[in-house]
């Protein structure tokens, strides 16, 4: 039975996220031309409609839902970009219908955030490129990835980067090429980590499977370092993650230990239209 409904119809998700499994490749990966906002599931295209999933530990169950819409152009500042209508549900409210909007530029091979409009306690809260620390917690990136040879994988699964290569512009870069499996459905995806180039442990880290043919995002999994955040507010006693979530899965880079939080899955990944 559906938790709610979009337009008078049953959300499709499944309540509880399918099993996950990834398996690394034994082939290179190509060069990935990642065709929407970076980890947001969000074709960079007039009238495209997409819709994404969040699941959460312990039981992995849906616990958010957006509806998102490219509704037409914008210009914000003198930039001329793509606007976006979300419509997000939540657990936390009741699976109440909260609409907001994003804006982002589009310029050859890269693109980045213009601004948001959100909802604060019944007000509208805009925020710019102008505004102070806006580009810190969004800013751009490259619409195209490749293999640098950035990341090395240890034997005991840790990554080890190299560094002084020509991914340190941007965070994010493509690990290989591998089998994401989703409940019954298998993707082959370019696995790309996003984490800063000398990490620490008040880093976040996402994990993203992007299917290379038509550059869309199948599912993204978010790691926090031990004291991101100072931990979140979610999380009365202040204490490290890996104390909060202590069966999660945890990824190594360079010795900082991330430890899993939650993961997004695309309508692609579980077969929904939006």
């Amino acid at each position: 039975m559906s938790l709610f409904t979009i337009d008078d119809k049953p959300q499709p998700f499944p309540e509880v996220r399918p099993d996950l499994r990834v398996e690394p490749l034994d082939q290179p990966a190509p060069e990935l031309h990642w065709r929407e906002v970076r980890n947001y599931f969000s074709l960079l295209e007039m009238g495209a409609h997409s819709m994404w999933a969040m699941y959460d530990p312990p039981d992995w169950r849906l616990t958010h839902l957006m509806d998102v819409r490219t509704v037409g152009p914008v210009r914000l500042h003198g930039v001329e970009g793509l606007e976006m209508q979300e419509d997000e549900y939540d657990h936390e409210y009741g699976w109440q219908s909260d609409r907001h909007w994003t804006f982002v530029a589009v310029c050859e091979d890269r693109a980045r955030w213009l601004g948001t409009d959100r909802g604060s306690k019944g007000v509208r809260v805009i925020r710019t490129f102008l505004d102070e620390g806006f580009d810190e917690d969004w800013g751009g990136f490259a619409l195209a990835l490749r293999d640098t040879g950035r990341f090395q994988r240890q034997p005991d699964g840790s990554l080890v980067q190299r560094h002084g290569l020509d991914h340190e512009g941007d965070s994010a870069s493509v690990l290989g090429l591998a089998r994401l499996t989703v409940g019954q459905r298998a993707f082959d995806c370019v696995h790309v980590i996003d984490v800063p180039a000398a990490p620490t442990e008040t880093d976040s880290l996402m994990e993203s499977f992007v299917r290379p043919d038509d550059g869309r995002l199948i599912v993204c999994r978010r790691y926090n370092g031990r004291l991101w955040g100072h931990v979140s507010k979610a999380y009365s006693d202040g204490g490290p993650w890996d104390e909060h979530l202590p069966d999660a899965q945890r990824l190594i880079v360079d010795g900082v230990t991330f430890v899993h939080w939650y993961d997004c899955l695309g309508h692609i990944a579980v077969g929904v239209n939006p």
